[in-house]
């Protein structure tokens, strides 16, 4: 009889440690749909000679997409911030990613309000040139490429967050005074996924 009462409570136990586990839930949000920014969308992260159709929610080859971006440089570069507001539904742990432009050293972020965190540099989850003559005479290659950035996992209560990018000015590879990021996309899940 205590057997099978451990095992009937065992069985219990096991269904309510089931059931409390957290719904699979992934929030996507287009770089571009940030709910407030100062950045200034420079021309030079958007002209014919970056290959839109790379970025997200864009076609390869096809329809293009679109990113939020920011460049200054010198005397005129300035400290500059994107917010991203967000609902979650489940309890976390989230594990928050961006797909952005990883080449620029004084960039950070910011979970709900907290300190500020260097955003990772190159990581080569998807490590993309998105100059347009990438493959064509001279291979161009410039600072504007594109890589999946693993921000970190958070333990987010259900309920509304903030993720704040954060764009400095600093020395750049010349020694040039840099301020500039280009964001396409952040995906944000509470179950095992990476960019593939």
């Amino acid at each position: 009889r205590i057997c099978l009462c451990l095992s009937a409570l065992f069985l219990v136990s096991s269904a309510r440690a089931r059931s409390a586990e957290p719904t699979p839930e992934a929030i996507w949000i287009e770089g571009e749909a940030a709910t407030s920014h100062d950045f200034n969308n420079h021309n030079w992260y958007r002209s014919s000679s970056v290959a839109m159709d790379l970025l997200s929610p864009g076609t390869p080859g096809g329809e293009s997409g679109d990113w939020l971006c920011h460049f200054q440089r010198g005397e005129a570069a300035q400290s500059k911030q994107a917010v991203f507001e967000f609902e979650t539904q489940e309890k976390g742990p989230f594990a928050i990613w961006i797909r952005a432009n990883p080449h620029s050293p004084g960039n950070t972020f910011q979970i709900d309000g907290a300190a500020e965190q260097p955003i990772p540099r190159t990581q080569n989850r998807e490590y993309i040139n998105l100059h347009s003559n990438r493959a064509g005479e001279g291979g161009w290659i410039d600072i504007r490429f594109l890589d999946w950035l693993y921000l970190g996992s958070y333990a987010l209560e259900p309920g509304s967050h903030s993720l704040t990018l954060n764009v400095h000015p600093a020395p750049q590879g010349d020694g040039n005074i840099q301020a500039h990021l280009g964001i396409d996309a952040i995906a944000i899940v509470n179950f095992d996924w990476g960019p593939a």
